[in-house]
């Protein structure tokens, strides 16, 4: 399984999918992570993800149609059907999980953040915690999620026929995966880039494959000097989705 550049940020690190020299001016250093070793425990699952109530209307079953999509091709009922929250639009990426930790939430956002760049469509935060399984691997479980969507710089649509509009399918499709710990893929769903001419929606045998492995296999031993400590014990991992 091809490895992915990770870039460490002092307070955070960052799975990113822009230009290195755009990066470079905001990060810094390159290291190493495979995601493989990023899991939810068993017992979190379904997972209860809420949408913020400034989305168009439909977009709870639009949402509930993707999940349905992840599960399929694995025995896991990764997600319950999602709720409703209220509007959030903190102004720091960061105050999604200290002020709002309790949700697990699709957010869309109508003003700037600070970690959110003009050319990216949205972001998916990860938390993780080291942990052991039962029969003592050691591995990182997530223990929050969150998708920022950026409203504040691009128009979506749940409409497929609209050129001027990014769907809005195809990009919870690829958010919805990172909050399941899948990275960026060369192509398809989980390609680091989205355009509004792009409409997939489907998912492959890669990406069941790749849930497959990290699930229901036991978890290759980790390190944790792939993440940066937010906590004593906290780590976090932001995935960019960038407009092309």
């Amino acid at each position: 399984m091809k490895r992915l550049t990770i870039l460490l940020l002092i307070a955070f690190t960052v799975f990113s999918c822009g230009p290195e020299e755009e990066e470079a001016e905001l990060i810094g250093q390159f290291d190493q992570v495979d995601m493989r070793k990023v899991r939810w425990d068993q017992n979190s699952f379904p997972l209860k993800m809420s949408y913020s109530d400034n989305h168009q209307e439909g977009t709870g079953l639009l949402i509930n149609e993707v999940m349905d999509n992840w599960e399929q091709g694995n025995n896991i009922d990764f997600f319950d059907s999602p709720n409703v929250t209220s509007t959030k639009n903190f102004s720091k990426l960061e105050d999604y999980f200290n002020k709002d930790r309790d949700v697990l939430g699709i957010y869309l956002v109508n003003v700037p953040i600070n970690d959110l760049l003009s050319d990216y469509l949205a972001v998916a935060q990860i938390f993780i915690q080291r942990s052991t399984d039962d029969i003592g691997n050691p591995y990182y479980q997530i223990i929050h999620g969150d998708i920022i969507i950026n409203g504040a710089g691009y128009t979506f649509s749940n409409d497929p026929d609209d050129f001027t509009t990014y769907y809005y399918k195809s990009l919870i499709t690829h958010e919805l995966g990172h909050i399941l710990g899948v990275p960026h893929f060369e192509s398809g769903i989980m390609a680091s880039s989205m355009s509004t001419k792009d409409f997939n929606t489907e998912l492959t045998q890669q990406e069941y494959d790749y849930l497959y492995e990290k699930y229901q296999r036991a978890p290759t031993s980790s390190s944790s000097k792939l993440f940066h400590q937010v906590s004593p014990d906290t780590y976090r991992a932001i995935f960019y989705l960038k407009a092309k």
